[in-house]
């Protein structure tokens, strides 16, 4: 096992270097190209290692994709990582991987490029040594976690099925912690409907649904610390047609 942090250390520069090539790809959960992107280049990756790689295409985001290594001693292990980033196009370019000190700086170091590249390096460690004890390690890559994995979730719950571990391979908390449990979220859209009217010459017939949607959201905003660890985020929002109308519907 001597061979593992030989390899490791020698593959540092390296590691780094595709860190950078996957960091400067805009790849937002939304952009299904450069998600594509990324995960072709994994693919490739994985291929050149001998892996058993596996594409699944979506149709409304990017492909998600596997990579298999078999081994001959017992116990099946699930890794999983995501492709996709929260960062609207054009980061790449304003902000691109740079080093600071000892931090390294881009969209999508941390959440979660490094991670997919740990997993990564890590499998490719034990594989140079010779390393065979254990059935099967699947490192599922999945594009569209972001957004809560609505097309990825049906494939990799399928797979983590009879899987005797499974390791999401996200960051850390800021002090090293690992990280054992998330609490789940929910989305939900609000609605709201008014009356138009001319905004200068009747507003009194009107009903302006988006100050009625600023009531709402204030109110969904007080049932932050209702219980311990709720969260409300009011998000995105729109409303309106043109300024001289009240607004119908927000």
């Amino acid at each position: 096992m001597n061979q593992v942090p030989d390899f490791l250390t020698a593959s540092h520069a390296v590691l780094l270097s595709d860190l950078a090539a996957l960091v400067n790809v805009d790849c937002g959960s939304h952009n299904k190209a450069g998600v594509n992107r990324v995960g072709e280049w994994i693919g490739a990756r994985c291929a050149a290692w001998d892996w058993a790689v596996e594409r699944f295409p979506l149709a409304d985001y990017g492909d998600c994709w596997s990579a298999r290594l078999d081994g001959n001693g017992a116990g099946r292990l699930l890794l999983m990582g995501h492709l996709d980033t929260v960062y609207p196009d054009g980061t790449s370019a304003t902000r691109p991987m740079r080093f600071e000190g000892p931090k390294i700086i881009g969209p999508g170091v941390c959440d979660m490029k490094g991670g997919l590249l740990v997993g990564m390096y890590a499998l490719r460690s034990l594989q140079i040594a010779g390393f065979q004890d254990f059935e099967e390690i699947l490192f599922f890559f999945n594009s569209d976690e972001e957004l809560g994995s609505p097309g990825s979730r049906p494939l990799y719950e399928r797979r983590a099925r009879g899987m005797d571990a499974a390791l999401v391979l996200e960051s850390a908390r800021a002090n090293g912690d690992i990280v054992s449990a998330r609490k789940g979220s929910g989305e939900f859209h609000l609605r709201i409907t008014g009356k138009a009217a001319h905004a200068g010459v009747e507003p009194e017939k009107g009903a302006n649904a988006i100050v009625e949607l600023a009531h709402q959201i204030l109110a969904l905003n007080a049932l932050n610390g209702l219980a311990p660890g709720v969260t409300v985020n009011p998000d995105v929002i729109g409303g309106g047609t043109v300024s001289n109308v009240i607004p119908a519907e927000a």
